[in-house]
């Protein structure tokens, strides 16, 4: 009885975690710098990261990063 106990406990733990892992926060970082033709930094571009959770939008600083 005990290891049937057993059994049905980790089967509702792994049921109930699935849910939770997939809206765990999202992690990640982003590098890059918007440039021109020269090399020169453009700032105030509009850069958005499309993907299954929605939008990402950000926007260069004065380095173009």
């Amino acid at each position: 009885m005990k290891r049937v106990l057993t059994l049905l406990g980790c089967t509702l733990l792994l049921l109930f975690a699935a849910p939770v892992a997939a809206d765990s926060p999202e992690t990640g970082v982003v590098l890059g710098r918007a440039v021109d033709a020269n090399g020169d930094p453009m700032p105030g571009v509009t850069v958005t990261i499309t993907g299954d959770r929605g939008d990402k939008v950000a926007i260069t600083g004065a380095e173009g990063g």
